[in-house]
């Protein structure tokens, strides 16, 4: 029986220079501990999850993945963008001028 220890979902990292803000992805990764007693990490991108015993976890990490990936955001709810006509848009355009 194979031990998920974390399951992560893909996100940001913002790494900050003295000149730049960066934002890079970090695809969804998990760690699990094969019943031979290894522990492993395995990457979303990762295309089999084969551990040295010759075990393949590839079907449970994609599963796994799989559930953590596909959740809806919390935030989609609250940030709806209204819809605007360039009608709309044109006339604002003309107050500031």
């Amino acid at each position: 029986m194979v031990t998920i220890v974390e399951a992560r979902a893909g996100h940001y990292e913002v790494r900050e220079s003295w000149f730049a803000r960066s934002y890079v992805w970090c695809p969804g990764s998990i760690e699990l501990e094969c019943e031979c007693g290894s522990r492993l990490e395995f990457k979303a991108c990762d295309e089999e999850a084969i551990c040295g015993c010759g075990r393949d976890h590839t079907r449970t990490v994609r599963e796994r993945l799989a559930g953590i990936e596909n959740r809806e955001a919390p935030w989609n709810g609250e940030l709806a963008v209204p819809e605007r006509s360039e009608r709309c848009y044109r006339r604002e355009l003309e107050e500031l001028n």
